[in-house]
C-alpha cells in the first residue's frame, strides 16, 4: 500500500506543478490569479512532498513513531490550511458581504487548528503505551475532524450563492463533496492516504472550471465594452450641448476673455475624455470625476448661480466603465434642475466599503416617477446603456425619485480582488475651476 500511496502522491504532485506553472504564467499576463488560490497550490505541494518524505524517514529509522510526527503535523496543517484559503477565495471573489464572511473565517481558523491538533494528539498517543480506551476515543475524532471542512464550506457557498454562475455552483458543490468522499475512503481503507489527493482534485476543479471560466467571462465583457466604444462616444456628445457650449464661449469672448479661455480648455478636455477614454473598458473613478467636472464647468457658464454643485469625494482609485457617471449628471442638470424655476443644487459623492465603491448623484430638481422610465426614453438619455455596462462589470444602478422632490441615482461597483488595471490614478485633491464645492 505504501508504494501505491507514493505513486498517487507523485501523480498529484505533477498535476499541482502544472497548475502552478499555468497560474504563474497567467499572473504574468494579467495579474488575475487570486492569492488564496496560489496559496492553496503551494500548501498542497508541501503536503504532497511531505508524505513521501515521512515514508522515507520511517524506512530509514524502521519506526512509524517519533520521527514521523512532525511530518504528520505538517501534512494535516496543510490540509486544513488549503480549505481555509478556499474559504478566503470564496469570500474575496464571490461574497456579497465581506464583513459578515470575515466572521466566518474567524470561526474557521480555530476550528481547523483544533482539528489539526486532534490529529497530532492521536498520533502521539498512538505512539505511547497509554490506555487503549483513550486511543479508541481519539481515533474516530481524528478521522472525522475533517467533517468541519464541508460544513464550513457549505456555509460560505450558501453565502455566495447569488454571485455564483450556475456552472460555477455545480463545480463548487463537487468540491464540497470531494473531501467527504476522501474521508469515506480513508475510513474504509485506513492505509490509503486520500487527504492530499482530495485537496489536489479540489484545486484542479476550482482553477480549471471556476477561475478560468471567470477570467474568460471578464475578458469577453471587456471586449464587448471596447466594441461599443464608438457608440458610447457618439451617444454622449449631444448636438444641443455642443451648440450651447460654443454659443456660451462666443459670448464670453466679448465679455470675459480670460474665462472664455478657461471654458475652451474645459471644452477640449471634455471632448478628449469622450473620445479617448472609450477605448478602455475601465477607467479610475478619479478620471471619470474629472470628466464630470469639466462638463459641469461648462454648464455653469450657462446656468450661473442657478446651478450649485457640491463635490464630496470620499473614495479614489476604484474602476468604473468610462462615461458612466457623466450621462447621469447630464440628466440631473437638463431634466431635473434645468426644468426647475430658479435652478437648484447638485451633489456628487464617492465613497466605498470593503466590498464596493459607490457614486451618488443627488439633485433637488423637479423629479419624476421612475416607474415611467423606459429604455428608449429620450428624456433620460443613456441610462439603459449605463446600466447595461455596469452589469457587465458586476455593478448596479438604482434610481430613487418622486415628482417635486428631486432624484438620487446610486452607482455600485463591486470590487474584484486581484483585478488588474493599467490605471494608476492620482486622487483628485480639489475640484476644477468653474465648479463650486462645499
Amino acid at each position: 500500500m505504501t508504494s501505491v500511496n507514493i505513486a498517487l502522491h507523485l501523480f498529484a504532485t505533477i498535476i499541482i506543478l502544472i497548475l502552478m506553472i499555468g497560474s504563474f504564467a497567467e499572473k504574468k499576463i494579467d495579474a488575475r490569479v487570486p492569492l488564496p488560490l496560489l496559496l492553496m497550490m503551494v500548501l498542497d505541494l508541501v503536503m504532497l512532498m511531505d508524505f513521501p518524505a515521512g515514508e522515507l524517514i520511517m524506512q530509514i529509522t524502521q519506526s512509524d513513531h517519533g520521527w514521523v510526527l512532525p511530518f504528520k503535523a505538517i501534512h494535516h496543517g496543510c490540509f486544513y490550511g488549503i480549505y481555509f484559503e478556499f474559504l478566503v477565495y470564496l469570500k474575496n471573489e464571490f461574497s456579497p458581504n465581506a464583513t459578515t464572511d470575515r466572521r466566518l473565517l474567524k470561526i474557521a481558523a480555530p476550528v481547523y487548528i483544533l482539528a489539526t491538533l486532534i490529529w497530532i494528539t492521536y498520533s502521539i498517543f498512538d505512539a505511547l503505551p497509554i490506555n487503549e480506551t483513550l486511543r479508541r476515543i481519539l481515533w474516530p475524532l481524528s478521522r472525522y475532524a475533517g467533517i468541519t471542512v464541508p460544513f464550513l464550506t457549505s456555509w460560505m457557498l450558501y453565502r455566495c450563492r447569488e454571485r455564483l454562475e450556475k456552472s460555477d455552483w455545480i463545480i463548487m458543490v463537487i468540491v464540497l463533496i470531494v473531501p467527504i468522499i476522501g474521508m469515506m475512503i480513508r475510513s474504509s481503507f485506513p492505509l490509503l492516504q486520500t487527504q492530499a489527493l482530495s485537496s489536489t482534485l479540489s484545486i484542479l476543479l476550482v482553477y480549471g472550471f471556476v477561475h478560468l471560466n471567470q477570467a474568460y467571462r471578464i475578458k469577453d465583457q471587456q471586449l464587448e465594452l471596447a466594441r461599443n466604444a464608438n457608440t458610447i462616444m457618439l451617444s454622449q456628445i449631444r448636438p444641443h450641448f455642443l451648440y450651447n457650449t460654443l454659443n456660451s464661449i462666443y459670448v464670453l469672448c466679448g465679455k470675459d476673455p480670460k474665462r472664455a479661455q478657461e471654458a475652451i480648455s474645459d471644452f477640449s478636455e471634455y471632448l478628449r475624455a469622450n473620445m479617448g477614454n472609450t477605448s478602455k473598458p475601465l477607467i479610475s473613478i478619479d478620471q471619470e470625476m474629472e470628466h464630470v467636472q469639466h462638463y459641469l464647468a461648462l454648464e455653469k457658464i450657462r446656468f450661473g448661480d442657478q446651478l450649485d454643485v457640491q463635490y464630496r469625494f470620499g473614495a479614489h482609485g476604484f474602476l468604473v466603465p468610462p462615461l458612466s457617471v457623466q450621462p447621469i449628471v447630464e440628466n440631473a442638470v437638463k431634466h431635473g434642475l434645468g426644468k426647475k424655476e430658479n435652478g437648484g443644487s447638485l451633489i456628487i459623492e464617492t465613497y466605498s466599503d470593503e466590498t464596493s465603491g459607490y457614486i451618488k448623484v443627488i439633485d433637488n430638481g423637479v423629479g419624476f416617477d421612475p416607474s415611467t422610465l423606459i429604455d428608449q426614453d429620450e428624456t433620460h438619455i443613456g441610462l439603459s446603456n449605463v446600466k447595461k455596462r455596469l452589469e457587465q462589470v458586476h455593478g448596479d444602478l438604482s434610481i430613487v425619485s418622486s415628482p417635486g422632490k428631486g432624484t438620487t441615482v446610486t452607482i455600485t461597483i463591486r470590487r474584484r480582488t486581484g483585478a488588474s488595471s493599467d490605471c494608476n490614478p492620482e486622487p483628485l485633491s480639489e475640484p476644477l475651476r468653474g465648479s463650486q464645492t462645499k
